[in-house]
């Protein structure tokens, strides 16, 4: 099977989760199928520029994805209207297209690339296999959030017209999201109504059943320090507390200094790895509506539960009293009763790692990668 993977961004320029599955099950189609991918860089030329099996441009619009934390926010919504249908990735896209000829085209993020990206792989009649992994054709922040620091309930007249736009370019044959929430809001919201719909939760690569130490509570946040990651809610709720750490791993400004916090700043796989080892919890405030973070399946890879908000896809795959908590967004108190109630009984903690572990032995890489390549083969 030939295969095209198209996504926004690709290592080394990533931002989040999705960047990390698409690479990581790039390499491990590329184990039984022929693999190509074509991404966008935030430096380089606007023409396709070839390494191995990576083909990468510089979008013509007013800025790169890439660098969006940077721009101001007034310059934004014309970089959006460029991005609703950009001839540049059109024209580069159905090159690839015309030159590759692939079996299936798999598309992932795509801001950068724009909708034109979609009319390409129309005009050539290859099967085309959306995945979800965030609300980036509902709003154009991808979150559902508003900048004062809320979830945003009522569409503006702009993101009206912005949804029917994607909408009418947005038509793939199949539909992949790790979260059935996420397929719904998309489904109440006219997209895919002609698409093969299909739940697939995120691989872990493994899982190890990891001894804990309790003698110390350790905690992790892994994500960008942000209010819509709810990380102010995190520190605020876990001030004061005696024996407790709480590990960030994550990049961001921060404006405060607290005893017990430690930031570790950006890490890679090996730095991350050993923090979800030694920590006791891992903690996912997020006031905004998440699909699946991959951050909780990392964390139950470790046999390391997770304490998380009750919103978006977290329910799904976050079980109260099997492998985690749940608390309602912004609920500060309940977050620090979850903690302290885990802090202060081990016994309880041990059923709930063991319970993350188990999790993680349920979605191992082999099954999801064979459920995969069905979906992309159509059979």
């Amino acid at each position: 099977m030939k295969v095209l993977v198209i996504t926004n961004l690709y290592p080394p320029y990533t931002l989040g989760g999705a960047e990390k599955y698409v690479y990581e099950i790039v390499n491990e189609l590329k184990k039984r199928d022929e693999v190509m991918v074509l991404t966008t860089a935030p430096k380089g030329g606007f023409n396709i520029e070839k390494e191995g099996d990576i083909l990468s441009f510089y979008p013509l619009n007013l800025y790169h994805t890439y660098y969006a934390k940077n721009i101001p926010e007034l310059v934004k919504p014309l970089w959006h209207f460029v991005d609703l249908w950009n001839p540049h990735p059109h024209f580069i896209i159905k090159n690839v297209l015309k030159e590759y000829q692939p079996d299936v085209v798999f598309t992932h993020n795509f801001g950068n690339l724009s909708s034109s990206i979609f009319s390409a792989i129309n005009d050539f009649g290859i099967r085309h296999v959306h995945m979800l992994h965030d609300h980036f054709l509902l709003c154009p922040r991808a979150t559902l959030f508003k900048r004062k620091g809320e979830q945003c309930r009522n569409p503006s007249p702009f993101c009206v017209v912005y949804r029917k736009i994607r909408r009418k370019f947005m038509s793939p044959d199949a539909v992949v999201a790790p979260s059935l929430d996420a397929i719904k809001r998309h489904v109440e919201n006219g997209f895919f109504r002609n698409s093969e719909l299909y739940h697939l939760p995120l691989p872990v690569k493994k899982a190890f059943r990891v001894k804990k130490k309790y003698s110390e509570f350790e905690v992790i946040y892994a994500g960008g320090i942000s209010v819509q990651k709810g990380f102010y809610h995190l520190i605020k709720s876990l001030k004061g507390i005696r024996d407790l750490t709480v590990h960030v791993a994550g990049s961001g400004i921060v404006h405060f200094s607290t005893d017990n916090v430690v930031f570790h700043g950006h890490l890679n796989a090996v730095e991350l790895e050993k923090l979800y080892t030694r920590s006791n919890v891992l903690v996912v405030p997020s006031v905004c509506l998440e699909v699946s973070p991959k951050v909780i399946y990392e964390a139950f890879s470790y046999s390391t539960p997770v304490v998380a908000s009750r919103i978006g896809g977290i329910p799904e795959i976050v079980i109260e009293g099997r492998n985690g908590i749940l608390f309602e967004p912004e609920n500060l108190n309940r977050l620090r009763e979850a903690i302290l109630y885990l802090k202060d009984n081990p016994d309880v903690l041990k059923k709930l790692e063991c319970g993350a572990y188990k999790t993680a032995k349920r979605l191992m890489m082999d099954q999801h990668l064979k459920k995969l390549r069905k979906i992309l083969k159509g059979a």
